[in-house]
């Protein structure tokens, strides 16, 4: 994918009504936003100055390194996370997230929110596990509505059942948590689920900041 690059404003694409969910057992669980950090995850030939130079230019700061390319960042004081988030289904180069050196900008959520004192967190990724009911959705059924959602498949999961997971792309309309949301409500998966990386508690501090 080549995007365009427009002049625009992420913050115009920004819902402040929306509420973040995903299903457990047929119910929706609510997810709470952390309103002040996301979850990037960058080009690996980027070097370390050009990391330096893309977080200055967008204003945003480490609050903790997860790999080589992968990064929990703060966002500029004043701004909502969501402008910098990736803007799927865009077919142009708009805000951070979208850029051809960042692979993906996703929320972060409390992973506790009912324990005020409790800093845990999960971050959204750009893959989502599926667990199909063959009598229903085949494999070469799923294949054909991943290419029709421009969603890749990375692997079979289970060895124990149809369960495999899924990976969006930034020509797909959603993000991996509304993909697979959007899978559930569709009918093409019995059980779909987001694949997050959570950091518990101690090992990162957000206390003292959060809100």
């Amino acid at each position: 994918m080549n995007p365009k690059i427009t002049e625009c404003d992420p913050a115009d694409f920004i819902d402040t009504t929306r509420v973040y969910f995903q299903y457990h057992r047929n119910e929706q669980i609510t997810l709470e936003l952390v309103p002040f950090v996301m979850r990037a995850t960058l080009d690996s030939a980027l070097t370390a100055d050009e990391t330096d130079s893309l977080f200055a230019e967008y204003e945003l700061t480490v609050a903790n390194r997860l790999g080589n390319n992968d990064f929990l960042l703060f966002t500029p004081k004043g701004k909502r996370p969501e402008e910098f988030f990736t803007l799927y289904g865009q077919d142009a180069e708009c805000g951070f997230g979208n850029l051809a050196a960042v692979q993906y900008a996703t929320p972060v959520f409390w992973t506790f929110p009912e324990i005020p004192a409790d800093s845990s967190v999960c971050m959204l990724t750009d893959e989502f596990l599926v667990k199909i009911d063959t009598t229903i959705t085949s494999v070469q059924k799923l294949s054909d509505i991943n290419a029709d959602n421009s969603v890749e498949l990375v692997k079979l999961a289970s060895e124990f059942g149809p369960t495999f997971l899924l990976k969006v792309t930034k020509r797909s309309q959603f993000n991996a948590l509304d993909m697979g949301n959007f899978y559930r409500e569709s009918g093409y998966a019995a059980i779909a689920s987001s694949n997050f990386d959570c950091l518990i508690q101690r090992s990162i501090d957000l206390q003292n900041i959060k809100r």
